[in-house]
């Protein structure tokens, strides 16, 4: 390997661990805030304990923070990648909408059926939006409006049913506030597992296949130079963010925007490999979350404002930015 190869290789691993460094360091004060800040006020430490219920619902919401944005983030970064299209996530596609959506009839059937069925429910919507943005992506050419238009109709399309489900079924519309506009407030043990199920799935997914996903960033006909299967790794990955969102939806609801911001900003500190920037944003996007779900929580005392609506809030502008730009450039 020539020097000058090996001297840029090694500033771009110093510049990745020093990143991620610093991003893991401001979970913690991040961490801290969430359990100290909230609706009701201050939590003095000396309250911090198990046996202190304010605290543990505020840790509980703290933990499903972070597992839900890392989560959130690979899902979008994979999105991106095998969709070739930078201004996606899963709420812009709809997959979130469809989860939600799956996740009310879920419940609405689990009166008969029982609770387990509500994770089933969720994961065979979230997989048919999937599936039904990958067929329109393959009619469309993987062009950028193509998709990104059809994933909002789809997505507004389905909001809207599940807001119809929830003004005719008032028994679910506690748990439906969090599921339509994406809450931690409704966070426990639950959705702890929830959020670590997810967080798991995707990153031993990303994990087994990041190798093929380099490649596929190169163009198809070099990823298929390559002896990569372009199709069974798009399928590959459409089931394994399908599970995942599935069950970050049951956890938090359609949280938007993470998936699309966070990577966005791990490509710019850390360039466009899929593995540094997974790296990056599984490490970036719980701050972020954290810190709207603060000022979601503090900025209406005693109210609380959803931290769905906090991130779309700080999202649509970015997503318009973001769409504009590929106009410009020509990226049709």
């Amino acid at each position: 390997m020539l020097p000058s190869i090996r001297r840029y290789l090694e500033i771009k691993r110093r510049k990745l661990r020093f990143v991620f460094l610093l991003s893991i360091a401001v979970i913690f004060p991040a961490s801290l805030l969430s359990i100290y800040l909230g609706s009701s006020g201050t939590l003095p430490i000396e309250r911090w304990n198990q046996g202190d219920p304010i605290f543990l619902l505020r840790a509980y919401r703290t933990i499903t923070g972070i597992l839900a944005a890392s989560s959130l983030s690979l899902n979008g970064l994979l999105l991106q990648t095998i969709l070739m299209n930078p201004i996606v996530d899963s709420s812009i596609l709809g997959i979130s909408s469809g989860a939600m959506l799956g996740t009310l009839l879920g419940y609405i059937a689990s009166i008969k059926l029982g609770l387990y069925v509500v994770p089933a429910f969720s994961f065979l919507f979230s997989l048919a939006v999937t599936t039904a943005i990958y067929v329109l992506s393959r009619i469309g050419g993987f062009k950028i409006l193509v998709i990104t238009l059809g994933g909002v109709m789809i997505s507004t399309m389905l909001t809207s049913i599940s807001y119809m489900i929830l003004i005719v079924n008032p028994t679910i519309s506690r748990g439906g506030v969090a599921i339509v506009l994406g809450s931690l407030q409704f966070s426990n043990s639950t959705t702890v597992y929830y959020g670590l199920f997810s967080l798991i799935s995707i990153m031993v997914y990303l994990l087994l296949r990041i190798g093929k996903l380099r490649k596929l960033m190169l163009g198809e006909d070099i990823a298929r130079s390559e002896g990569i299967k372009v199709e069974e790794i798009r399928k590959e990955s459409i089931l394994a963010s399908s599970i995942s969102i599935a069950f970050i939806t049951l956890a938090v609801g359609p949280i938007g925007f993470i998936g699309l911001i966070v990577p966005h900003i791990s490509r710019i500190l850390v360039g466009g490999d899929p593995g540094a920037s997974a790296v990056v944003s599984a490490s970036l996007a719980p701050s972020l979350l954290l810190l709207a779900d603060i000022a979601s929580r503090i900025a209406f005392m005693p109210s609380e404002l959803p931290v769905g609506i906090a991130m779309s809030m700080l999202g649509a502008p970015y997503f318009l930015f973001l769409l504009l730009r590929s106009v410009r450039r020509g990226e049709r």
